[in-house]
């Protein structure tokens, strides 16, 4: 499963783009079969949450997601894309930062706490697979009530 998430704004052009994510999302999921839902979390923030086996029509979509929200103008009310995937038996997240332009792991372990010594080691693994990474530490947020 993979995820958009963003600050959404009370305008009449949110949303248009919010109306204009969900048909390019129901016309691209019947080529693809990514599957998709936009929910609002506790913190204020809306997810455009897909699940699709096939991780790259996940990025491809991810990426029209992205796109979409940068066209409309609203590049700056983006937060994160997440991937979700399972890390010693329990959930892990690939981050991207739009505002770094990199990537991090979150690992969370409970109510507000995560693994960073596992973070760590995943961001071994990314830095040694080339993946763009975030290298200061203080930027890699903690992303709570991820919904997937």
């Amino acid at each position: 499963m993979a995820g958009v998430v963003m600050n959404p704004v009370e305008s009449t052009y949110f949303d248009s783009l919010d109306s204009e994510i969900r048909d390019l999302l129901n016309v691209s999921g019947r080529a693809t079969g990514t599957r998709f839902r936009v929910t609002d979390d506790d913190f204020g923030t809306r997810w455009v949450v897909l699940d699709d086996p096939d991780f790259e029509d996940l990025v491809s979509t991810v990426h029209t997601v992205s796109e979409t929200i940068m066209d409309h103008g609203f590049a700056d009310r983006m937060l994160a894309a997440v991937f979700g995937f399972e890390y010693q038996r329990r959930p892990a997240y690939w981050l991207y930062s739009y505002k770094q332009g990199r990537f991090y792991p979150f690992i969370p372990t409970g109510d507000r706490e995560r693994d960073y010594a596992a973070e760590m080691r995943l961001g071994e693994i990314m830095r040694e697979e080339k993946i763009p990474m975030e290298r200061k530490l203080e930027n890699w947020y903690a992303l709570w009530g991820i919904p997937f």
